[in-house]
């Protein structure tokens, strides 16, 4: 069974991420998010943020997620 062009280029670049210690794995993962980032257009960069933070407030409990909410708030007044 052949892997596709895309599933084979992926896998392949994570072979150098095999031999670093921790911190600089994620140092370089955040490199490579940061340059594919680059490349994306204004919409998309919206679009990538709103994922992020979403994904960040949905870990949160309710009680959590308004402590969050009001501290925005209070930041937006300033």
């Amino acid at each position: 069974m052949a892997c596709s062009e895309r599933m084979c280029t992926y896998v392949t670049s994570l072979i150098p991420y095999l031999y670093m210690d921790r911190f600089s794995f994620q140092e370089a993962v955040l490199a490579d998010y940061i340059q594919v980032l680059q490349s994306y257009s204004r919409e998309e960069l919206l679009s990538e943020l709103l994922d992020v933070k979403y994904g960040q407030l949905e870990k949160l409990s309710d009680e959590a997620l308004l402590v969050e909410l009001n501290e925005q708030r209070k930041k937006q007044r300033n």
